[in-house]
């Protein structure tokens, strides 16, 4: 396996270094990139199960990237998920 290094770091790394929240065209930016990696992995039926900002990453020339897909899953026919995954403090409550 190889995977690329994103010598940006991890979105919640970045946050946490910051004197200052993110502004709202960082945070704009970010939010693209994020949005338009989900459309692609929609478009392939895949699902990231565990979207956070220590997944969401940034490559040495600003590309959003997202990690961390060891609880993605492949849909198929649009199944229900009926599992629980994730990491809990993430995670949308139901």
């Amino acid at each position: 396996m190889i995977l690329e290094y994103c010598a940006g770091g991890a979105i919640d790394s970045i946050m946490a270094e910051l004197d200052k929240p993110l502004t709202e065209p960082q945070i704009a930016y970010v939010t693209h990139g994020v949005v338009k990696a989900l459309e692609f992995l929609h478009s392939q039926a895949v699902i990231h199960r565990d979207l956070k900002a220590g997944n969401i990453l940034l490559s040495a020339d600003g590309i959003v990237k997202l990690a961390d897909f060891g609880v993605s899953a492949i849909m198929k026919n649009h199944q229900k998920r009926d599992s629980f995954i994730g990491t809990p403090y993430w995670m949308a409550r139901k």
